[in-house]
C-alpha cells in the first residue's frame, strides 16, 4: 500500500509561501488525496496480530486511573472517614454484581445465533473471532430501537449481544467491523476490566448508570483509549478503511444520510475545531469524553493505518532494471 504523507513541507520549494488561507488549503488537498488512495485500496494487513495493535498509553492510564483511586482511598483514611469508604465500597459490590447477571439477562431475553439459526451470521462471526484470536463468545439477538452492540463478560464464554436495528441498518461488511469492535474489546481483556470497575453503563440500571458516569470521570483517559485500540480490531477485519470510515459515519450521523458525506469535507471540519479560537472548548470535550467524538476516532484511524501499513517498494525503471550487477570486490 502507497502510504502517503500528511506533510504539507513537502510541497514544491520553488513556489511563494503560502498565506495561512492557502496554506489550509493545501493541507486538505494534500491530506484528500492521500484519504483518497488509504479509501480506494484494500489494507496489507493480514499478518499484523491483534494484540501488536493495542494502543501504547492504554496500560498507563488505566494504571493512573487506578492510583488515583487508591490516594483517594488512602486520604480518606488518613482523615477518618471510613463511612465514606464503606459507602463506596457498597455501591461498587451493588455495580459488579447488577453487572454479573448482565451475561445470563440477555441470554434469557435473546435469540443465540448457532449455525442453524442466523446461519450467515454465524459464518461472520467466526470468521472474525478467528482472525482476532478471540476466546469463546456465544452471540444472541435482541430487539432494540438502537443500532448498537455490547459485550461483556469476565471468562470464557464471553456475550456478544447485537442489537436488530444495528442487524437491519448494516450491509454484512459494515456488520463485520462492528463485531471485529466487541470481539476485539473481547480478546483486549476490556470486558474483564469493565466489570471490575463496576460495569458499563449499558448494564447497569437507571439509578445505578449515573454512578458509572461520575466513575469514568476517573477512568476517562483509559476508556478513550479503549475506544482507539478496539477500533483499530475493527480496521483488521474489515481490511478496507473505507468500510469502517462509512460504519462510524453511518451510526454516527445516519443510514440515510451517510451516503451524502465527504471525506475531505470531514477533514476540513476537524482542522477547523484545532483552530486556536476552538481548541480549548474541543480539549475539554474531548477531556471528559469516555468515547472520542467521531472525528477523532477517524483521523486516529487513518494515521494508525497509515503507519501500520508496510511500505509499498518502488517499481524499478527501465534503466535499474537494465543496469549491470556490481561484481564483489577481492
Amino acid at each position: 500500500m502507497h502510504v502517503c504523507p500528511i506533510n504539507p513541507g513537502q510541497l514544491l520549494a520553488t513556489k511563494p509561501a503560502p498565506g495561512p488561507e492557502e496554506q489550509g488549503r493545501q493541507d486538505l488537498d494534500l491530506k484528500d488525496d492521500c484519504l483518497r488512495n488509504m479509501l480506494a485500496k484494500p489494507l496489507a494487513l493480514e499478518t499484523l496480530a491483534l494484540k501488536r495493535c493495542r494502543h501504547p498509553h492504554e496500560r498507563l492510564a488505566l494504571a493512573l486511573s487506578i492510583l488515583v483511586i487508591l490516594g483517594s482511598v488512602l486520604l480518606a483514611l488518613r482523615l477518618g472517614r471510613t463511612d465514606v469508604i464503606v459507602t463506596l465500597a457498597g455501591i461498587w459490590a451493588a455495580m459488579f454484581l447488577t453487572s454479573l447477571s448482565a451475561k445470563t439477562y440477555d441470554r434469557l431475553r435473546g435469540a443465540e445465533v448457532t449455525e442453524t439459526q442466523f446461519p450467515d451470521l454465524y459464518r461472520l462471526v467466526k470468521d472474525v473471532g478467528r482472525r482476532l484470536d478471540t476466546p469463546t463468545t456465544r452471540v444472541f439477538v435482541i430487539r432494540r430501537s438502537e443500532a448498537g452492540a455490547h459485550a461483556y463478560g469476565f471468562r470464557a464464554p464471553y456475550v456478544l449481544v447485537l442489537y436488530s436495528d444495528l442487524l437491519d441498518t448494516l450491509s454484512p461488511d459494515e456488520l463485520k467491523t462492528v463485531v471485529g469492535f466487541h470481539m476485539a474489546r473481547i480478546t483486549y481483556g476490556h470486558t474483564r476490566v469493565a466489570l471490575l470497575l463496576g460495569g458499563d453503563e449499558s448494564t447497569l440500571p437507571a439509578v445505578l448508570s449515573w454512578l458509572a458516569w461520575a466513575r469514568n470521570l476517573v477512568f476517562v483517559w483509559y476508556r478513550r483509549l479503549e475506544v482507539l485500540s478496539a477500533d483499530r480490531g475493527a480496521v483488521l477485519v474489515s481490511r478496507d478503511l473505507n468500510t469502517a470510515f462509512q460504519t462510524c459515519v453511518k451510526l454516527s450521523v445516519g443510514t440515510a444520510q451517510a451516503p451524502s458525506v465527504i471525506a475531505s469535507e470531514l477533514i476540513e471540519q476537524a482542522r477547523k475545531t484545532n483552530r486556536r479560537r476552538d481548541r480549548m472548548q474541543t480539549g475539554l470535550i474531548t477531556l471528559q469524553s469516555a468515547t472520542p467524538p467521531l472525528l477523532l476516532r477517524l483521523e486516529a484511524m487513518i494515521e494508525w493505518s497509515r503507519l501500520s501499513a508496510p511500505r509499498e517498494k518502488p517499481p524499478r525503471t527501465e534503466e535499474a532494471l537494465h543496469a549491470p550487477t556490481p561484481q564483489p570486490t577481492a
